[in-house]
């Protein structure tokens, strides 16, 4: 018999199941491999789609704090007030989306409440820090280390303790502060004044 009649080892079924074995197994290494960057690439676009929503946040307030001018103001001031109302947890009332819509009402000039929160909390975080009981960033992020943090100075200050730096904690933290400041030398509190209204 010669070569040619011999069944060739491509054919036969071993190679064949050898072949989906391999094909399987690099299969399962690009998935092993792939998962990663998928993941790395979401959570990329999902960092930049919450940039990019405070950026339509910070737009939106500033067109809305301006009287309307013209017709392109009023489109803008309709865009602007759907944004902030979008995602709000406590929504505008029909009337005034009405006023801000038409240019009949503005936002105040003072920082709104939104922005007043992590100023909020880094005024906090920096008096926290100064009294040695914060270690983290000043960045006006509520973290679980200034939750803690916080929580623990309101319970040794006979505060409600809930871990959010309200008027009462904000004062008494403020005071405390002063406090260390004067009896520890080396303790640099920060120099913001709190609101008059508080």
């Amino acid at each position: 018999m010669d070569a040619s009649a011999k069944p060739s080892e491509a054919n036969t079924p071993g190679s064949r199941h050898d072949f989906w074995d391999r094909v399987e197994r690099l299969a399962r290494i690009a998935s092993v491999i792939a998962l990663p960057v998928v993941l790395a690439v979401l959570a990329a676009v999902l960092h930049s789609r919450e940039s990019l929503t405070h950026d339509y946040i910070d737009l939106a307030m500033s067109i809305l704090k301006e009287p309307a001018k013209s017709d392109m103001t009023l489109a803008l001031r309709e865009w602007a007030v759907d944004v902030l109302n979008r995602d709000a947890p406590i929504k505008f009332s029909d009337e005034l989306v009405a006023k801000l819509k038409s240019g009949k009402a503005v936002l105040p000039t003072a920082q709104p409440s939104l922005h007043n929160e992590a100023a909020r909390i880094q005024l906090a975080q920096e008096f926290l820090k100064a009294l040695g009981l914060y270690h983290g960033a000043e960045d006006g992020m509520y973290t679980k280390d200034f939750y803690e943090a916080l929580k623990s100075f309101q319970a040794e200050h006979h505060l409600d303790v809930d871990g959010y730096p309200g008027v009462q904690s904000l004062r008494t933290l403020q005071q405390a502060c002063n406090e260390s400041a004067t009896s520890k030398p080396g303790v640099h509190c920060p120099t913001k004044e709190l609101p008059k209204i508080w």
